[in-house]
This record gives structure tokens, C-alpha cells and sequence, in this order.
């Protein structure tokens, strides 16, 4: 059900009921500086922004903040686009990695020690693609990882 929405208010929504995992800080939060107008499914969004959000917590085992930032792009050919930035400290990805990002089944960690099917990310961008938006990747192995849900 796409609809008109204000992303800010749709990701402080996620970030007001969102309990991060025992012993971790809540996200360190940059407020957006206004209006965030995007056409989108909100429960499909708010869907997206948790599994980011919790996989910047559980990809980041040895803890760190969690930093959710809020972004606007202007590119000269094309509408104003919004983002919402969720960036850990945790494990980060390879460059090799970070290109299968969003494939099926994917597992960047091969250890095993990190819960998970491999189908979360890959659910988020396709539901990103739904919603004629985009799931951008920026990560440095050891340091951590920013993904960006862009509208």
C-alpha cells in the first residue's frame, strides 16, 4: 500500500519501539533538519529499517555504537532523494562481499557464530526496489558497515 509518508517520522517510529539487545546502547540518533516526504509501503519500510537496524547490532558483536543518520540527496538529473543511515562498528564486509550483498542466502559470516538465514538483506532489497528506492552498502572489513535505505 504505497502512500505519501515523511521518513524521518516513519524511522523514529521504528527507533521509539526498538529495544536494542541487552547490555547495547539505543542508537545514537541525528534528527533530520525537516520534512522527509517519500511514497511508500509504511509497514514495508518500517520492515526494512528494523532488520538494518538489527543487523547493525548483531554484526557488530563486540559492541560499539549503533548510529542512525538521516540524509538528503539532490542529484542534478534526477528528484530530491531521502535517506536513513544505520552505520556499526562491527565486523564490516570486504569489498567482495559487500558487491553479493542482497543475494539469497548470502552469509558474509562463514563462521557461523552470527544467527541468521542469509535472507534478510536480500528481502530488504527487493522491498526497497518495491517501493522504487534503493539499498546502498558502504562497508571496510574490521571496521564496520553504513547501509543506507534511500526513497
Amino acid at each position: 500500500h504505497i502512500e505519501d509518508l515523511d521518513l524521518g517520522e516513519v524511522a523514529q517510529a521504528v527507533l521509539a519501539d526498538h529495544r536494542p539487545p541487552e547490555g547495547r546502547a539505543a542508537p545514537l540518533v541525528q534528527p533530520s533538519e525537516g520534512p522527509m516526504p517519500v511514497r511508500a509501503d509504511r509497514l514495508k519500510l518500517q520492515q526494512a529499517l528494523i532488520n538494518v537496524l538489527s543487523n547493525a547490532y548483531k554484526y557488530s558483536p563486540e559492541g560499539g555504537d549503533v548510529a542512525v543518520r538521516f540524509l538528503v540527496a539532490a542529484p542534478e538529473d534526477g528528484p530530491q532523494r531521502f535517506g536513513v543511515a544505520v552505520e556499526d562498528h562491527g565486523i564490516g564486509l570486504s569489498p567482495d562481499n559487500v558487491a553479493r550483498m542482497g543475494e539469497r542466502f548470502f552469509r558474509a559470516d562463514k563462521s557461523g557464530n552470527i544467527a541468521g538465514t542469509g535472507l534478510g538483506v536480500s528481502i530488504v532489497k527487493e522491498l526497497m526496489g518495491l517501493m522504487g528506492g534503493r539499498m546502498q552498502v558502504i562497508s571496510e572489513l574490521g571496521k564496520g558497515t553504513t547501509v543506507t535505505l534511500w526513497l
